[in-house]
């Protein structure tokens, strides 16, 4: 078994490990082979304001080698503790580098801002992740980079040149080869955002995961990640897929020590293993049981983008300089414009549809409208059929009648009678 801080399997002069340590050391000679950061990055601005490019622009490692992230969390931040090392292979010379390394943009730490709770109220403009006080062109990001032809690649890259773009959350991992923009050389590119905000309403904590169809930040915890959404995990997933059909990762996945890195020769596999594993997952749709399990995560922000592009008259530029420098032949620029398109964003939030109120207002109203009742019509049916009748049974149990003598006594008394003649009436 490996050391603990032997994340390269070189510890211990055996063969295999000297066969495999290329392989595993990919990262580095990718950044070797990478252009050096201040020969790509020309001019950087954000909110109209120049800054050094090495403050705003990460170097980051992703499936589709090294790129550069601006706005996103840390690897300290981002992957678990024992991800330590993922940030010593992509910027080893940040690590070495001591005067002002706290200003590089690899170093930036987040300011207490979470995905689900947002920013701290004592935070302001100058908190990280960056937020703008403006949407619009100058409350934005521009970047200028530049490349030469003689750096164009055509073996890997294929007949398609340029840059991919692709526009994600902060706690996100990028998955540039599933979803990017491609921005070709020689171009002046217009990325206008429109964010949408996705929330769930607290009450809705106390339902099942699989009925509110999302997780709460405290609910799901990942392995190999500190945050959860839905992009982390099936990522994650798909690292233990590979990991248990082909017995490796690939260099941009998420590893222990003990892990081994995929070879060039492994790649088939691997790139089977993701079409096997989609697979899977439609067959979710018959079967109603879930491979990775991976729901969104309850806040989360979708972007939707608007793209214009025009292209850079490059010679004709050139032409009207009066010096011409023999350096800019062969370059090709692009300039890249990501900025909000509004000030205000769509906000959803996920609320429960029916409580117990709204259960006895449906029922209230639904008998009124069959038997056309009321409430005060219910209570008269209850008095006289339930109320009445009892208070009837208990008043004849308990209540005594009484009853007097039914032949009353006569007292006869004698008197004297006087008998006196009458006269006949004679008209």
């Amino acid at each position: 078994m490996r050391p603990k801080n032997d994340y390269y399997g070189t510890a211990g002069s055996t063969s295999r490990a000297a066969r495999h340590a290329d392989d595993e050391r990919v990262v580095e000679q990718l950044v070797n082979l990478s252009l050096p950061h201040k020969e790509l990055l020309v001019s950087c601005m954000w909110s109209f304001n120049f800054r050094p490019c090495e403050t705003l622009w990460a170097r980051k490692v992703t499936e589709n080698g090294v790129c550069y992230s601006f706005n996103m969390l840390s690897s300290a931040e981002l992957y678990s503790e024992d991800q330590e090392f993922r940030e010593a292979e992509i910027n080893p010379d940040v690590m070495k580098r001591e005067p002002f390394r706290s200003l590089h943009a690899s170093k930036m730490r987040s300011t207490g801002w979470t995905m689900e709770n947002g920013y701290t109220p004592h935070e302001d403009l100058l908190a990280y992740p960056r937020r703008t006080a403006s949407g619009g062109f100058k409350g934005g990001a521009i970047v200028l980079l530049k490349t030469h032809q003689q750096h164009r690649e055509y073996i890997c890259a294929g007949a398609l040149q340029g840059y991919k773009v692709t526009i994600h959350p902060p706690d996100e991992f990028p998955r540039l080869s599933e979803y990017h923009i491609r921005v070709p050389p020689m171009q002046a590119a217009s990325i206008i955002v429109r964010p949408k905000l996705l929330t769930t309403q607290k009450a809705l904590h106390r339902h099942p995961p699989s009925k509110r169809q999302c997780f709460f930040s405290d609910e799901r915890k990942l392995r190999f990640f500190r945050v959860y959404n839905e992009q982390n995990c099936e990522f994650e997933c798909l690292t233990n897929y590979t990991l248990a059909t082909c017995g490796c990762v690939t260099f941009a996945m998420p590893r222990e020590n003990t892990t081994r890195v995929c070879g060039v020769h492994e790649k088939r596999c691997y790139k089977d293993a993701v079409t096997r594993l989609m697979e899977m997952d439609e067959m979710t749709i018959y079967t109603g049981h879930e491979m990775c399990e991976c729901l969104p995560a309850c806040t989360t922000v979708k972007y939707a983008v608007e793209i214009s592009n025009d292209w850079l008259n490059l010679d004709a530029m050139l032409a009207s300089i009066i010096r011409r420098e023999k350096s800019l032949d062969g370059m090709e620029p692009m300039l890249l414009y990501v900025y909000f398109k509004d000030n205000k964003f769509l906000y959803i939030e996920r609320v429960e549809y029916m409580t117990f109120n709204g259960e006895l207002a449906n029922f209230g109203g639904i008998l009124a409208l069959m038997s056309g009742m009321s409430l005060t019509s219910l209570a008269e049916i209850l008095y006289y059929l339930i109320v009445r009748p009892l208070g009837l049974w208990v008043r004849a149990q308990y209540v005594r009648v009484k009853v007097g003598p039914s032949v009353s006594e006569v007292q006869l008394r004698t008197s004297t009678s006087t008998v006196h003649p009458v006269r006949p009436w004679i008209p």
